[in-house]
């Protein structure tokens, strides 16, 4: 009787637990809803170049990184390029090239998400996949 009810409170959450799998994020196919439409050419570490509109970076219209211990926002706004260079375990270091020409150095997580939608569809990539983003 005991291994019966095991197996059944087993499969019970293993049901429960594959079902939350897809929760959270963005729905497949979709992108978030943003308030702005900014435009991009995403570069990935493979050299491929995709042109997006209504970008955004995990679904918001600024870029949050940490610069040494304390944490930078740049709106999408003043960037003129992002330039993404060593990835490690955890961050992507980011050069970003600003609007004035000035740049700065930041680490972004590297599973942040950009987002994007091309001619052809939906498009989203980590953030240990970009080479390069530049905003015309």
């Amino acid at each position: 009787m005991n291994s019966r009810l095991a197996r059944m409170i087993l499969l019970f959450s293993v049901v429960v637990l594959l079902g939350m799998g897809g929760m959270g994020g963005v729905p497949e196919g979709t992108i978030p809803e943003v308030e702005e439409n900014y435009s991009a050419q995403i570069v990935d570490r493979e050299g491929v170049v995709t042109a997006v509109e209504n970008f955004s970076i995990d679904g918001n219209l600024y870029l949050v990184g940490m610069r040494g211990q304390g944490q930078v926002t740049v709106s999408l706004h003043d960037l003129k390029k992002l330039q993404f260079e060593n990835v490690d375990a955890v961050n992507v270091q980011v050069r970003c090239v600003l609007r004035d020409d000035t740049s700065i150095e930041i680490n972004v997580r590297r599973r942040s998400v950009f987002y994007g939608k091309g001619d052809f569809g939906v498009f989203q990539i980590y953030a240990r996949h970009i080479k390069q983003i530049v905003f015309p």
